[in-house]
């Protein structure tokens, strides 16, 4: 992906570089509290919400989806094809199963988020609006979240330098930094990656019907706006055909 040569030293180091600020951030402590406090509106975070994140930090969880069993990793795949097809502005997230299941390496977005300051949050929220429109329709931090030590805006902007640093270390086009959560940028939802990474590697092992014209298959699907239920049918006959694993 991005021309990112991903058996090369540098690439290793990049995510190594993530992984010691990541173990460097300030703890994070409330989410313990969310069923007693919530209810069955617990955990609404991860449930309605689809991260964001760079190509380094998808990778960093990547590589440990590759150590699970094809059933989990074929699971995996069919959340996001759920997501990636679901017109809707609020989906969930495709790693939240009755828990997080990259809880170790998640990104970022996911390890601030309850405790991003005010000055920032305040921010993402004009820059939402100013992007959805009238389908803007976002609640305000999670209450519950507090960390061991206070955050500053000045603190949050250097973790996220870092991180599009450990981008460009990776490997992938500055140009391609630069457009972010646009098209062709490389921030993009897990389920964006996932696909992408998938059958990027996966053209010449899989059958006719999921071969290198899969996403386009996808995209028309998604472009005529299906319902849920049309949206379960494909998935139900995709489990019936080769998939990648």
């Amino acid at each position: 992906m991005y021309g990112v040569n991903l058996s090369s030293s540098e690439s290793q180091r990049a995510i190594v570089s993530l992984n010691v600020l990541f173990n460097g951030m300030p703890k994070t402590s409330g989410c313990e509290k969310c069923v007693e406090i919530n209810g069955e509106n617990a955990f609404w975070c991860c449930k309605s919400q689809s991260p964001s994140m760079y190509y380094v930090e998808f990778l960093n969880v990547y590589q440990e989806v590759r150590k699970w069993n094809k059933e989990n990793r074929q699971a995996l795949l069919f959340r996001s094809i759920r997501n990636y097809l679901d017109n809707s502005i609020s989906k969930g997230c495709i790693f939240y199963v009755d828990g997080c299941l990259c809880y170790n390496q998640r990104p970022q977005i996911c390890r601030n988020y309850g405790v991003i300051p005010q000055e920032n949050w305040e921010k993402r929220w004009e820059s939402l609006k100013d992007h959805l429109g009238d389908k803007f329709n976002s609640r305000p931090q999670c209450n519950l979240v507090t960390s061991d030590i206070p955050i500053s805006a000045k603190m949050e902007d250097k973790w996220f330098e870092h991180t599009r640093k450990c981008e460009e270390r990776l490997g992938v086009p500055s140009d391609q930094i630069k457009l972010h959560d646009e098209d062709g940028g490389s921030y993009r939802t897990f389920h964006d990656h996932l696909l992408l990474e998938m059958f990027d590697n996966a053209r010449s092992s899989v059958g006719a019907s999921l071969n290198e014209d899969f996403l386009s298959r996808l995209t028309k699907i998604k472009l005529s706006n299906p319902t849920k239920d049309e949206i379960e049918l494909f998935i139900g006959k995709l489990s019936e055909e080769t998939v990648p694993s």
